[in-house]
Formats: structure tokens, sequence, C-alpha cells
């Protein structure tokens, strides 16, 4: 099968908004967006899309993934970034633009945060030196294909460029099979988290913290 893997583009936003529902939901079928967002997936897509269309910088935006392509459809994705200057506070504020071009109002960007306090459990901060891997999904018919195996390799290949030593990732306890692709490119699990509130939001026990060297 022949794949090309290259940046994405703005004409990707609706493929990285699928890519970054998907990736949060692992092994379930809802994930953290879906219980921030409160509605159905259409609706849920949409916001992600416009956020990562937007004008605003965070990890949420297209310039950040990377994709494969397959008979020039993108496939799977991934991104990449420094926790330095993709923080939580440019986040927000992608979310909250976001959520008022959805035409949804201040009082929604509330309940979007308040909905989302039983995960803030289970995350785990990000360490300021290493390189962040976030977001990677694939399509149900392309995967066990090797496609997030070669863009994990791209991935970890562009950290060093950003001269960092160290790759981090996070990944629900018991999505089995993403853990294992991440284990075979070198990422061992150094933490976890685990609370009652989490696992009854979203279905899983908690998240792992898994890093390795670069």
């Amino acid at each position: 099968m022949d794949f090309r893997i290259r940046d994405a583009r703005v004409s990707d936003a609706p493929f990285i908004a699928w890519s970054m529902c998907e990736a949060s939901r692992g092994h379930l079928p809802r994930g953290f967006w879906d219980v921030m967002c409160g509605r159905d997936e259409a609706a849920c897509l949409k916001w992600l899309e416009l956020m990562a269309r937007g004008d605003t910088r965070a990890w949420t935006s297209y310039a950040g993934f990377m994709v494969a392509d397959v008979d020039g459809r993108a496939v799977a994705a991934l991104e990449g970034f420094d926790p330095r200057t993709a923080t939580n506070e440019i986040l927000t504020a992608a979310i909250n633009q976001a959520t008022r071009d959805m035409g949804w109002g201040d009082d929604e960007i509330v309940r979007i945060y308040n909905r989302f306090l039983p995960l803030l459990s289970c995350t785990h901060e990000y360490q300021r030196e290493a390189w962040i891997v976030e977001n990677v999904a694939t399509r149900a018919e392309w995967r066990r294909k090797g496609l997030s195996g070669a863009l994990l390799e791209k991935i970890l290949q562009r950290g060093r460029e950003h001269r960092r030593s160290l790759a981090q990732l996070t990944v629900l306890i018991g999505n089995d099979p993403a853990i294992r692709t991440y284990e075979k490119h070198g990422f061992t699990i150094v933490a976890e988290k685990r609370s009652a509130e989490f696992e009854t939001a979203l279905g899983a026990p908690g998240m792992y913290k898994m890093t390795c060297r670069l």
C-alpha cells in the first residue's frame, strides 16, 4: 500500500476535527470532546473544525498536525507540539472563540468547562521540556496497516528537530491496542491517574502517562 505523510493544511480541518474526536474516545463510545460539547456528534465535529481552522494557534489547530494520505485522501493523523508555546491559555482562547462562533454564547462556555471538571481529575500535566504527542487517530478501514507507526516516527523526528529529548503522551487506561503501538515505538508507562468521577463521566478508570527518549 502506498501512502504519503505530509503536514496538514487548513483544508484538512474537517478530518482534523474527526481525528481529535476519535482520539479522545480511544476504545470508548464517547470521549473528552463529546462530554465537553454536550451535544450530538455533528455539532461536536463542527465545533472542533472551528478550532482546527481558527487563528488561535492552540494545539487544536491544523498547523501542528501531520496526516497520512492514501490516494489523495487523509486517512490518519496525529500532532506534536511544544507545551511552552501551545499553552493552556491559548487552548482556552480557542475553545471560547469556537463556542462563540457556533452561536452558543458565554453561558455555554461556563457549562462546557463544568462538564470537563470530572475529567480533570485524571489529566496529566505536560512536562515543559517534553515534545507532546496528541490526537493519534486512523480511519477504521486503514488500521493495522502501519500508518500510525509511520506517523509516530515522523512526529518524533520533528521533536528531535525542535531539540526536545523526551516525548510525552497520554492514553486511556484500557486502550490496549494504542498502548501496544506506543510501546513498540519506545514509549513506556511512567504514571497513572484514576478516579471514580472520571470513570462515571467517561467509562474508563483513568489515564496513563507515557514517555520515550528522543
